[in-house]
Order: structure tokens, then C-alpha cells, then sequence
């Protein structure tokens, strides 16, 4: 589960629960060897949720990893500011 707080309004970025929230549009998904990054747009701000795994192929323990970072990007789309919690 994955939630955002747009403006004092919460979104679901991931996952089907608490299902009384609405869910941020998605707007796009790429999937590479090491990344999995989704993109959500409401009109308003795009999120860029990126999931990280290392790749360093000395290190089996690692590279066995699901997942390792995620990184999160926010930016405003409307051209105002908005208040984010994540």
C-alpha cells in the first residue's frame, strides 16, 4: 500500500486498500532490469515512484533483494504549489 496527500486530499498509489480513498490516476509504467517506475497524474501533480534493486554482480545477497530504494519524485503540473505528504 502506497499513499499520497494531495492539498489535505489522500490518494492510493498503490494497492486496492483502504478502498474509501480514490486512487491517483496512472499515467504510466516502465519496467527495466534494475527499476520499476510508475508515473501518476492527476491534472494537478505527477509523481514518478521509482523502485530500485542493486546490481552489483559481485554481491549475490543484494542482487537477490526484491527490492532496495524506492525514490520518489513530486512536481506541480497546474503551475501552483501544493501541499505534499507522502
Amino acid at each position: 500500500m502506497s499513499l499520497i496527500r494531495v492539498d489535505d486530499k489522500a490518494y492510493r498509489l498503490m494497492g486496492n486498500d483502504p478502498a474509501d480513498v480514490p486512487a491517483l490516476p496512472q499515467a504510466g509504467l516502465e519496467v527495466k532490469p534494475t527499476r520499476t517506475i510508475y508515473d501518476f497524474d492527476d491534472g494537478h501533480v505527477h509523481v514518478t515512484l521509482t523502485f530500485m534493486t542493486s546490481a552489483l554482480p559481485n554481491d549475490s545477497e543484494a542482487m537477490a533483494l526484491p527490492l532496495s530504494y524506492i525514490n520518489w519524485t513530486v512536481r506541480s503540473v497546474d503551475g501552483k504549489s501544493h501541499a505534499v505528504a507522502l
